[in-house]
């Protein structure tokens, strides 16, 4: 989605106009400037974060959200910032204390463009999948207990662009169930590949990442935040890709 090329405070009047639409429409959606500022909310996604009416959301950041996702604003606004500045877009799983309780959203988000193909912006599709995916989380929660200790927010990147680790997607699926205390049998079992195949997976994940072995590699792995970067086939989800630049 593109629009003109303008200073900062027209980019940011441009976007309340030309999104102020999103406020009427039913589900989970928002709009955020370049610089992670709130300019058009949904009716529901402004209750659902606590906030009373959509006019209280505008102008505001993720620290200034009046519930419990306000704990995740830090890696709200990363992510965030991952997508204006590599202009693809991402998909993310986010697990917080909404107004309404604890809530788990599948969030789509994709930058928007100026005509010069330059990311201003965020727009954001929410989708509740608290009660879809609670099976698969409560699962993925108990293989994390021994890193995250209670029922905390959390933020799953599903996107692999964004992994903080320089390998292929293959390798993240084989190394997010192998921190998790997997075997090697066990992931090719899951994966539909080779015991061999995994392995040699690992064995280069290692390489690349300058480990010595293999406790090494879950060290250096969780140490970059890897664990919330969480494969698609992990969660038992199947999404619609989005397009791509």
């Amino acid at each position: 989605m593109n629009i003109k090329p303008k200073n900062k405070t027209t980019e940011t009047m441009d976007l309340i106009r030309q999104f102020e639409y999103l406020r009427d429409l039913p589900g989970y959606f928002f709009v955020k400037n370049s610089n992670s500022y709130y300019q058009s909310v949904s009716e529901d996604f402004a209750h659902a974060l606590g906030w009373n009416s959509i006019s209280q959301a505008i102008g505001k950041s993720d620290y200034n959200i009046p519930s419990g996702a306000s704990e995740l604003a830090k890696e709200f606004i990363n992510i965030d910032q991952k997508i204006i500045n590599s202009n693809k877009p991402g998909i993310i799983i986010q697990m917080f204390h909404s107004a309404c309780g604890f809530k788990s959203f599948l969030s789509q988000k994709k930058p928007i463009h100026d005509n010069t193909g330059k990311a201003i912006g965020i727009i954001c599709n929410g989708t509740d999948i608290t009660k879809l995916v609670l099976k698969e989380y409560g699962y993925l929660n108990q293989l994390d207990r021994k890193f995250i200790t209670n029922l905390k927010p959390k933020q799953y990147i599903l996107t692999p662009e964004f992994s903080p680790l320089p390998i292929s997607q293959r390798q993240q699926e084989c190394l997010s169930w192998f921190i998790r205390g997997k075997t090697a049998k066990e992931i090719a079992l899951i994966l539909g590949i080779s015991y061999r195949t995994v392995e040699i997976h690992i064995q280069t994940i290692k390489h690349r990442l300058g480990c010595q072995n293999k406790s090494q590699l879950i060290e250096k792995a969780i140490d970059s935040g890897f664990l919330f970067h969480v494969p698609e086939i992990m969660l038992g989800l199947n999404i619609p890709k989005m397009n791509r630049k």
